[in-house]
């Protein structure tokens, strides 16, 4: 009982002391610098051929860099990632996404959740198995758009992100007269920012 009484005195105290500290840093807008690391998984449809990813293919990690503005209600952020893996599969992108701290002008607390949405560039390339122990290549790029929501907790001038994003692509090429594509993104992420 008292190590549980002890525990919670120690994070309300810690939530205080967070509050306190962040209490004006959003009163102006602010630059950001960050990393971004996660997991992402391809959609890709109209194809029966072995050594393409799937929907049941599993999530591979990736890496980001952002750089963007911040102000109590909103965010905006350029990203950029890559994936790539020694099969030879790689995927990059680059988004501008808006985000909106939608609770921030009625919850003043460091942790704020968020919502918004994203659009740019999404190139994938990745050997297809085409029977008789061939492959070919699949290799496109083009336009990408879609949501994301997490939470961010602001701590002094350092912010952590967790979220989810989803793009829609419509990337497509026919390999031994399949027509291959790749349809959308779902990408589970973790950021670390740097504000200036």
């Amino acid at each position: 009982m008292k190590k549980g009484l002890l525990a919670l005195i120690t994070v309300s105290t810690l939530v205080a002391t967070t509050a306190s500290a962040e209490e004006n840093w959003y009163d102006e807008t602010k630059g950001f610098i960050g990393i971004e690391g996660g997991q992402s998984k391809i959609s890709a449809t109209g194809s029966n051929l072995s050594g393409f990813e799937t929907d049941t293919s599993s999530y591979e990690n990736e890496i980001g860099i952002r750089l963007g503005a911040v102000e109590r209600d909103w965010r905006v952020t350029l990203e950029a990632w890559l994936r790539d893996n020694p099969s030879g599969t790689q995927l990059d992108r680059a988004n501008l996404a808006i985000d909106s701290y939608f609770l921030a002008s009625t919850m003043d607390f460091p942790l704020q959740p968020f919502i918004g949405a994203h659009a740019g560039y999404m190139g994938y390339k990745s050997n297809v198995a085409v029977g008789g122990g061939s492959t070919q290549l699949f290799e496109q790029s083009g336009a990408a758009f879609g949501i994301q929501a997490g939470a961010t907790l602001n701590l002094d001038i350092v912010s952590v992100d967790v979220g989810y994003r989803y793009s829609i692509t419509k990337l497509s090429q026919d390999i031994s007269g399949n027509n291959v594509k790749v349809d959308s993104l779902g990408n589970y992420y973790i950021a670390l920012d740097l504000r200036f």
